[in-house]
């Protein structure tokens, strides 16, 4: 499923005032069963940031549904039910919300009491690169698992969702095994395996390899997690 960046990103630089109404926007998995239900309107607009613009001056519109063939915007008085497992959408549909506040638990995020800790756990596969991108526009950035408490947290979670792999925060640009996060700190905590680090740029992590950490070129698609 494509996501927010081909469209947003072209409306963000011609409508810069745009930037506040279209950075709690995020897409999530079509539900068709929902879109007749609950509208607040039904119009028709050049783009979803028009759509969204719509969305943003009708008090009653919690999320919307967008059309890129028709041009048809949806607006809608509910919130849609963020889910865990993929859900492959319908041609020309997306549909989106706004995710608001610190830690928008219905948008999918996490808030873990005991380690402060607010993330997304997106089962729907992505590249690495696509990976970041996706939690950049999300408002968010990928995971820091910056300590062992983190680090037993992520593998119980994924356990617990029968999920087998996922790209996690750290990066090495120049493939040297200097890995920053996306803010610019430097990783103070490692979990790697006996053969690890070796010259890549990403960071994954496995059920295979009991959790540990392994750096790839970041092709291979795999589920992610943000963090807030």
């Amino acid at each position: 499923m494509m996501f927010l960046s081909i469209t947003l990103l072209y409306w963000y630089f011609s409508c810069y005032s745009c930037e506040f109404i279209i950075s709690d926007l995020t897409e999530i998995p079509d539900m068709e069963g929902f879109r007749t239900a609950n509208l607040s309107g039904v119009l028709q607009t050049n783009s979803v940031v028009e759509c969204a613009i719509e969305c943003a001056n009708y008090l009653s519109c919690a999320s919307l549904s967008y059309h890129s063939t028709k041009g048809l915007c949806l607006l809608h008085s509910f919130l849609f039910k963020v889910t865990t497992t993929e859900v492959i959408g319908e041609d020309d549909w997306k549909s989106y919300q706004y995710c608001r506040g610190n830690c928008p638990t219905e948008c999918g995020y996490v808030h873990n009491e005991t380690l402060d800790w607010c993330y997304r756990l997106v089962v729907e596969k992505r590249n690495a690169s696509q990976a970041a991108e996706f939690c950049r526009l999300d408002g968010a950035r990928q995971i820091k698992i910056n300590s062992l408490d983190r680090q037993l947290h992520i593998m119980d979670l994924l356990f617990s969702q029968g999920v087998r792999s996922v790209w996690i925060g750290g990066q090495s640009a120049e493939e040297d095994n200097n890995f920053v996060y996306e803010d610019g700190s430097p990783l103070s905590y490692f979990h790697w395996k006996s053969n690890s680090p070796k010259n890549r740029r990403y960071i994954k992590i496995r059920s295979d390899d009991n959790y540990e950490w392994e750096n790839k070129y970041g092709a291979s698609i795999r589920a992610f997690m943000c963090e807030r």
